[in-house]
């Protein structure tokens, strides 16, 4: 579990390296008021639509010289939230979007506590690469899965959607997940390499991660589907 604390750190890391994160708190966990999952990826979509129109204002108030770059656009979420940022990039929000995502990552996305429990709207279908998904993702996973407190049992978590995926597609499992500081260090450093790779047309960090996982601050399995950016080919060799 991450606290709002953990988030802010992990913001901010993202942040520092001249990213703009646009992170909405669609829920509070105490006293709890938890939407049903239809309702959040209905507010995730409209967080999306309110960029267009309002996030330069804002970036104007508080930052000098910043635009965003909507053409830019990756949506991401952990745990519930990582489900549904696959639900609103595959097209399971009632609200239209008015913006086009550009990739995709979910961070120990879980879809249910069981197969036989699981939120809605279904996402997974159960079928080997079935998710629409044309945009490249990553999909990182902790390794909790199956401990007794399980936060992603196993069967609706991270390995399944990284299962129904199709292509363009990086998996990572965090399997030492302790202490907290070394677990957002490695996950804010897989996902800015991810950016970096994907928008700056920068993949050396990326592939030398895939290629040596030993250059993670903690024990790290890799594994990829399809993975084809057209990047230089000299930084597949790093």
């Amino acid at each position: 579990m991450l606290s709002n604390e953990d988030y802010s750190v992990f913001f901010n890391y993202i942040a520092s390296h001249g990213f703009i994160v646009v992170a909405p708190k669609l829920f509070r966990l105490f006293p709890p008021k938890l939407p049903s999952q239809q309702d959040e990826i209905d507010m995730a979509a409209s967080v999306a639509n309110w960029m267009p129109l309002y996030l330069q204002g804002v970036l104007q108030r508080y930052v000098t010289g910043v635009e965003g770059d909507l053409e830019k656009l990756t949506i991401s979420g952990h745990s519930r939230g990582g489900k549904s940022a696959f639900a609103l990039a595959l097209g399971f929000s009632n609200i239209k979007l008015d913006v086009t995502f550009s990739a995709l990552i979910g961070v120990d996305p879980v879809a249910g506590r069981s197969v036989n429990d699981r939120t809605l709207p279904h996402v997974l279908t159960y079928k080997p690469n079935s998710f629409n998904l044309s945009i490249p993702v990553t999909v990182i996973g902790s390794g909790l899965g199956n401990h007794t407190i399980s936060y992603a049992p196993n069967y609706v978590s991270h390995q399944q959607f990284y299962d129904e995926c199709k292509e363009n597609l990086l998996h990572f499992v965090i399997t030492n997940f302790r202490p907290k500081a070394t677990m957002r260090r490695t996950l804010g450093g897989i996902m800015v390499a991810f950016l970096n790779a994907y928008f700056r047309d920068d993949g050396r960090q990326y592939y030398a991660i895939i290629a040596n996982t030993s250059l993670a601050p903690t024990n790290l399995f890799a594994e990829k589907k399809g993975f084809n950016f057209g990047f230089a080919t000299t930084y597949a060799q790093l």
